[in-house]
């Protein structure tokens, strides 16, 4: 099992569940991941720079690959 987690530097970190061990680093936003949430396979991450992103994910053989997103402007502060 794998536990997905966001960080301060806009990376989104596959780790495994019962050794802690990340295996996997992916640069998704430029700031701060606030809110993430997965959905089939695909991962939504909103970052403090107002975007939106969807990050494909395919499972092979046990391990994670992430295909480039779709990046929706979203102006955050107006709502």
């Amino acid at each position: 099992m794998t536990i997905l987690s966001g960080g301060s530097k806009g990376m989104v970190y596959f780790t495994k569940m019962f050794s802690y061990e990340t295996y996997r680093k992916v640069k998704v936003h430029n700031d701060t991941i606030n809110c993430m949430l997965i959905d089939e396979n695909i991962l939504f991450t909103s970052g403090f720079e107002g975007y939106i992103k969807l990050t494909v994910i395919f499972v092979l053989s046990s391990l994670f690959k992430t295909s480039s997103s779709c990046r929706f402007s979203m102006d955050m502060m107006s709502q």
